[in-house]
Order: structure tokens, then C-alpha cells, then sequence
């Protein structure tokens, strides 16, 4: 089994983007990983070649979202498209304010949900700058799919989700706090090795 993380690259507001890190600290322990532009048009299709390239048999998705929160498993992705440049300078080809599609990721959340939890515990002391992970990453928690949710991560979620559907590839996508830095990124990587170890497991029983 091979899995495919991916992280995004920086983007307007965001110049240090936590999940290009986590890649970064990723590859070194071994993983395939690739770090995205944030652009609508090239984000999908670069996941979706890598993935093919590298046989994946389980794609986890990685993005950033509020300074200091939880870390977010998505439960699915909609085909709402923010009036928003990407780092390209380019608007996404159809921008569409309501949903006319929802897909749920392929991804077991619960077994993710349960993974995380179990892994936070384990790291949630670790300190950067006298700062405990855990006054940055607040645990994890499973979100619905919401219109707010809108940007090239919701996109990319989308279309790599529709497109291996039926191939037996699985995806999912985790927004994580913004403020993860040095030893936090290291720890937020265990965590992810968590979940993808539990959602190995469940893949091999289904």
C-alpha cells in the first residue's frame, strides 16, 4: 500500500503555510508527499498525476485554516467555488455560490476521529517557543461540508474525490491550525501517521 500526502504551498495572507512543512518533515521520514500550488486549475490535476505515479492506494489531503483551533476531518467536499484569485491570479472557472453536488470523502472519519484522538494525547505537551501543541491545535473534530468552505482546498477535495471514486483509491482532506511551527509540525506529522495508519488497517479489512 502506498500513501499519497499532500500539503498546499503558500497563498495571500498565508506566506509560511504550515501543511508545506508537515510535507517537508514527511518526505524526510520517508513518505511520498507532494506540496500543491494553491491554484484552481492545477491543484486537482497535479494530486491526481502524482497519485497515479505513485500507485497510491490512499491519498490524505492536508490544508490550513484558523490560527489556533481544531484539526478539522472533513467529511466532504461541494462544488461551491469562491469569487477569489488564486496565487496565479486566476478566478476559478465557474464560481458557484450554492451547491448543486456534495461528495462525501472515501475515507473512514470515524477510524480518523478515533486515530487522532488517540495520537493527540500522545504529543499534545510537545513545545515550540514555550508554546504546548495543544494551545494551538485544540484536538480533532469531524466537520459537515459548508458553503463557507469554498476555496481551492474545497475544490481540489471535490475533484480528486469524484475522480477515484470507483478505483478503489481513498481520499480525505485535514485543514489544520495555521500557527504549527518546528517541533508543533513534527507533532502534527505523528498525528497524521496516526490516522493513516488506522485508515491503512480499515482499508485492508474492507
Amino acid at each position: 500500500m502506498t500513501i499519497l500526502f499532500s500539503g498546499f504551498g503558500p497563498f495571500d495572507g498565508m506566506p509560511v503555510n504550515a501543511t508545506e512543512q508537515m510535507m517537508h518533515e514527511l518526505k524526510k521520514r520517508g513518505h511520498e508527499t507532494i506540496v500543491l500550488p494553491v491554484e484552481w486549475a492545477r491543484a486537482a490535476e497535479l494530486l491526481l498525476a502524482k497519485a497515479l505515479a505513485c500507485q497510491a492506494t490512499l491519498v490524505l489531503m492536508s490544508g490550513v485554516a484558523g490560527a489556533r483551533q481544531p484539526m478539522w476531518i472533513e467529511s466532504a467536499a461541494m462544488d461551491v467555488h469562491a469569487e477569489r484569485e488564486d496565487t496565479a491570479g486566476k478566478m476559478p472557472e465557474v464560481v458557484r455560490a450554492k451547491p448543486t453536488e456534495t461528495i462525501y470523502v472515501s475515507i473512514d472519519v470515524g477510524a480518523a476521529k478515533s486515530a487522532a484522538d488517540r495520537a493527540f494525547e500522545q504529543v499534545r505537551d510537545r513545545g515550540e517557543g514555550g508554546v504546548r501543541l495543544d494551545a494551538i491545535m485544540h484536538g480533532a473534530i469531524m466537520m459537515e461540508p459548508r458553503i463557507e468552505n469554498a476555496y481551492v482546498c474545497n475544490d481540489t477535495t471535490f475533484r480528486v474525490t469524484r475522480e477515484l471514486s470507483g478505483t478503489g483509491v481513498r481520499a480525505g482532506f485535514f485543514h489544520w491550525p495555521n500557527e504549527l511551527r518546528g517541533a508543533h509540525v513534527a507533532a502534527a506529522c505523528d498525528v497524521l501517521l496516526a490516522i493513516a495508519e488506522a485508515l491503512s488497517s480499515s482499508t485492508k479489512k474492507a
